[in-house]
């Protein structure tokens, strides 16, 4: 260190040699990287608003048609690196029913004039739906040119490297224009805009070509893509690999690969792929014609890949097959299946979040089952703790076909929903678990769904039209809430001749805070014809306190649903505080030819009650033609005086009410339709009264 005027007179020569070196040198390191014209991540958009500068717009259609969104309202599912905002047109959701439509989204002025070679990058997803496409424009500031449309399905997020030379190169006032063109259906993703002046030397290890999954066990050709990004033209270049860390035989690829080229294909190797189970393969280039890459964040891949999958694998513990619910679900979602496929999971505790989508080889025959390798339903449980409003479930299961769930502990923790139906699930067996809430989306269901001796928070499904093959046996279903809300049991919706057997459902909402309804509902049913509910126990308890609001208690709530059975079920319900509303069974005027027979109902209710609108209670309430209501016992309590009770009442015609035992009823039976056979009833305060209709 130099600490005298002398010294600095001796070292001033080496300072000044330092410095005009890296006068040389900086200049010619800059030439050597790319150069950004334009960058965009569309993190400063927000919902439609595109970045500063950016333009939005209908060039056809009408306005109801929509705009390119940013912050995915419709909740399309977004994959890496596609993440957070994105700009999107969702054809389907946004512009339905608004006929032909084309949407652009354009960019600001981008100044090429530094090069004439000019590079385009971006990701997107494109689900064309029914003839539509995504377009690519560049305006070279006369005219608007076609570079490329975009019709064909990219089944998930990809990368397109485009030429612009031609277009942009040399030109100083370039804009880009992405258009989608459609009507109703389908919707284009974009992100990750780059245009660049590329650097003199850059190869890309664009893609993993081969093998793609699902394929067979053995052994399989390994293939990549290799794109020339830079100006120099490309003879040679060391390729190496390894799988799961184990090196692979290197290969040196020769050839001739000019500026903008890609060639697809290259077989680097082969690898013996065992049934079942992921490998890790890592694959890099290096010395593109033997000299250095300028750009070395293209330079390496890495892919997992497996299999097809038959017979039994372990999850967790020592040495497994796949270390969690994840990996194992990336396995059947990727991979598929090619005989019955039994995950043995061993005894801990997996805090995850996973989703199984339709898995490909799945069958009758084909099933796949996830169950405890000890047999013990305790040692297992599956949970998700952290809040996420969209995407609000531990398990996922979205067009899953044949699968089979066995004693396993599935929970969610600051969140609503266990377990989540979406997308036809069809086959599903579930058998004594412990699970949370189970919901399902529209349509969530198909057929073949049987759910047998589980302990479950509520549980809600909802089959296509015409759903067949739903079972709910044995199980034990409670739901509670302390902050009152309409809480339910079973709901149940398009579903034919599905049947509820022999459970235990406790529904319980009170409230002593928050100043709103509480309603307590065991089954709520909608669209379900040829339904069978026998040997339930059922119990319903409601409290509303703050504000004199409306608490209710019903038992079975019935909709548009034909040839329905309640047989041989015992519910109980109270109404507690507030305004009480107590109802065993309620129909529409739609749910014909219902059997009712031999429940044995018990309804309470201690509201304080009033005039128009206070405390009631009725047994069964029959809206619908040509239904029968035999061998019931129905008992009525009611702490209020002037609350209004009715054992029974049918505004429908033809209904047979037979061989029914009433007690505590302050008005019997109260029939006002057609027909109506009233036979052999035992009421301990008979008041039989029939009304005009």
């Amino acid at each position: 260190m130099p600490n005298s005027e002398s010294d600095y007179t001796l070292f001033r020569p080496y300072f000044l040699l330092v410095i005009g070196l890296i006068f040389i040198f900086l200049p010619a390191y800059r030439t050597q990287a790319q150069v950004y014209l334009l960058n965009e991540d569309f993190s400063s958009a927000s919902n439609s608003t595109p970045p500063p500068f950016w333009s939005n717009f209908n060039q056809t259609g009408s306005s109801d048609s929509g705009l390119w969104q940013f912050d995915n309202p419709t909740q399309i599912p977004l994959a890496y690196p596609v993440t957070g905002k994105a700009a999107i047109f969702d054809s389907k959701m946004m512009a339905a029913g608004a006929g032909p439509e084309r949407v652009s989204l354009e960019s600001p002025i981008i100044d090429c004039s530094i090069n004439a070679n000019i590079l385009l990058f971006f990701n997107h997803n494109l689900d064309p739906g029914q003839s539509g496409k995504g377009v690519l424009e560049v305006y070279n500031w006369v005219s608007w040119g076609l570079q490329t449309e975009f019709t064909t399905s990219t089944s998930g997020t990809v990368q397109e490297i485009i030429n612009l030379s031609a277009l942009a190169g040399s030109r100083s006032n370039v804009k880009l224009r992405f258009s989608w063109e459609g009507d109703s259906s389908g919707f284009w993703i974009i992100d990750n805009i780059k245009v660049l002046v590329p650097s003199p030397r850059d190869l890309n290890l664009f893609s993993f070509d081969s093998p793609k999954m699902p394929f067979e066990a053995g052994i399989q050709p390994v293939k990549i893509s290799l794109f020339n990004q830079g100006i120099e033209t490309i003879n040679s270049v060391n390729i190496q690999w390894n799988v799961n860390g184990i090196p692979q035989v290197p290969f040196n690829w020769t050839g001739q690969l000019q500026f903008g080229e890609k060639i697809d294909n290259i077989e680097i190797g082969s690898y013996l792929f065992p049934l079942g189970g992921i490998r890790t393969f890592r694959i890099w280039i290096s010395d593109p014609n033997n000299s250095n890459d300028y750009n070395h964040l293209n330079d390496t891949i890495t892919n997992r890949l497996g299999a097809a999958m038959c017979g039994n694998y372990t999850i967790g513990g020592s040495n497994p097959d796949f270390t969690s619910f994840t990996d194992a679900a990336f396995a059947l979602n990727n991979a598929s299946i090619s005989c019955p496929v039994v995950f043995k999971v061993r005894p801990g505790i997996y805090s995850e979040q996973v989703n199984l989508r339709k898995i490909l080889g799945s069958s009758f025959q084909n099933s796949i089952t996830f169950e405890p390798e000890n047999g013990d339903s305790t040692s297992v449980t599956l949970q998700y703790n952290l809040e996420n409003n969209t995407r609000d479930y531990t398990l996922s299961l979205s067009g899953t076909q044949n699968i089979n769930l066995n004693k396993l502990n599935i929970q969610r923790q600051n969140g609503q929903f266990a377990l989540l139906l979406s997308d036809r699930v069809n086959g599903l067996d579930i058998k004594s678990c412990r699970i949370g809430n189970i919901t399902s989306f529209e349509n969530g269901c198909d057929s073949n769904i049987s759910i047998s001796k589980n302990t479950l928070g509520y549980l809600a499904l909802n089959g296509k039209s015409n759903s067949s093959g739903l079972s709910i046996q044995q199980n034990k279903i409670s739901t509670a809430s302390l902050t009152g809300g309409r809480l339910k049991g079973i709901s149940l919706k398009n579903f034919n001749n599905a049947r509820v057997l022999g459970n235990s459902i406790n529904v319980s909402s009170k409230q002593d805070f928050t100043g709103v309804n509480a309603e307590a509902l065991g089954m709520d049913i909608l669209n379900c014809n040829g339904l069978l509910v026998k040997s339930n126990s059922l119990e319903c308890i409601s409290r509303s306190v703050i504000g004199n609001r409306v608490n209710q208690s019903i038992g079975f709530q019935v909709a548009t649903s034909s040839f329905t059975q309640f047989l041989q079920n015992s519910i109980s319900l109270t109404g507690l505080s507030g305004f009480a509303l107590v109802s065993g069974l309620l129909t529409d005027t739609s749910s014909n030819n219902l059997l009712c027979e031999e429940n044995d109902f018990i309804l309470s209710a201690n509201g304080a009650g009033s005039t128009g609108g206070g405390t009631s209670i009725n047994g069964i309430k029959i809206q619908a033609d040509n239904c029968a209501l035999k061998s019931n016992i129905i008992r009525l309590a009611s702490i209020n005086s002037s609350a209004v009770n009715l054992s029974i009442e049918s505004t429908a015609d033809s209904t047979l009410i037979s061989s029914n035992s009433v007690s505590n009823s302050l008005s019997g039976i109260k029939v006002s339709g057609n027909g109506i056979r009233i036979i052999k009833n035992n009421i301990t305060q008979p008041l039989i009264k029939k009304e005009s209709a």
